[in-house]
């Protein structure tokens, strides 16, 4: 139970995973991201610490944030969510030898800089995962289901629209003032 656990993405896909594994043996949870708002619903829905990205713009400050946050010990395991072009290559250099990485949010086009004997002279265990089956979104409900009480879920919800504010939100999405924005169609 000695992991050290970081999030990096504070979206809704990140949220969610931040609650899973709030509920799963570790020793800390960090979550990496922004804006602050959503922050806190990382701390509300089990997350021990978490680090701006406005207050950390850098990998460097980051990194240091979080070796602070933990005594010095980089992450075992780190969960990328974000889909920031940064990302991977940060999460690569920080996480501990002989860690897991399972990447999420990068699903666009973009190339980026990684070193790839990292992975090697790390001993570092990678898997990507892009959505799910019927089964993972039934899990996904039954996690719901089971922790409705004691996780605030309705946090994500940031805002109900009506269909003719469809490009108020999809800016306010963009802008990343909304976490998951509910359209309402009468």
């Amino acid at each position: 139970m000695d992991d050290v656990v970081v999030v990096q993405g504070s979206g809704p896909v990140g949220l969610f995973a931040t609650a899973m594994l709030s509920k799963m043996p570790r020793a800390q949870l960090i979550v990496v991201g922004g804006p602050d708002d959503r922050l806190r619903v990382a701390s509300d829905f089990g997350a021990d610490a978490t680090v701006s990205i406005a207050e950390y713009p850098d990998a460097e400050s980051r990194r240091q944030a979080i070796l602070e946050l933990t005594g010095g010990s980089s992450p075992n395991r780190m969960f990328e969510m974000s889909g920031a072009p940064t990302a991977f290559s940060e999460g690569l250099e920080l996480l501990a030898r002989g860690g897991q990485y399972i990447i999420m949010g990068q699903v666009s086009g973009n190339q980026v800089m990684s070193r790839p004997g990292r992975i090697t002279m790390k001993n570092l265990e990678i898997r990507g995962a892009f959505s799910g089956s019927v089964r993972h979104y039934k899990t996904a409900l039954e996690f719901l289901r089971m922790h409705q009480e004691e996780i605030p879920f309705d946090r994500i919800i940031s805002g109900r629209y009506q269909l003719d504010d469809v490009d108020v939100v999809m800016r306010r999405m963009r802008d990343q003032e909304e976490i998951k924005p509910v359209m309402i169609v009468d």
